[in-house]
């Protein structure tokens, strides 16, 4: 069953990407996935580049920061290739502003 928090969480981790649950590798756009706000993971994750997830979660503050953004989410969703979580690249600011304002509908 859904609820507030898990849809929250989906738009947060639009916000700052996901990595696996074992925490390694580059940042990725989950595209689908079913959100567990409890334990602030995501289970049954399809990114943008096709690779499936049995669980993701969002890294810590230096990981959002600095890890390299998958380059296949990022062409795939129209995002510049880069570093860091795309509310923190300035480039994506406005395209991911569009995509949350779709999301929220």
């Amino acid at each position: 069953m859904s609820t507030t928090g898990d849809r929250e969480l989906r738009i947060y981790a639009e916000y700052d990407w996901v990595v696996p649950a074992s925490g390694r590798g580059v940042l990725h756009h989950a595209q689908d996935a079913e959100a567990d706000a409890d334990d602030w993971v995501l289970y049954d994750v399809l990114t943008s580049c096709g690779r499936p997830m049995e669980g993701a979660y969002i890294p810590g503050m230096l990981t959002r920061m600095g890890a390299k953004r998958c380059s296949q989410c990022c062409d795939r969703l129209g995002y510049p290739r880069g570093i860091g979580s795309p509310k923190n690249d300035e480039a994506c600011r406005e395209l991911l502003r569009k995509r949350i304002e779709e999301i929220k509908r």
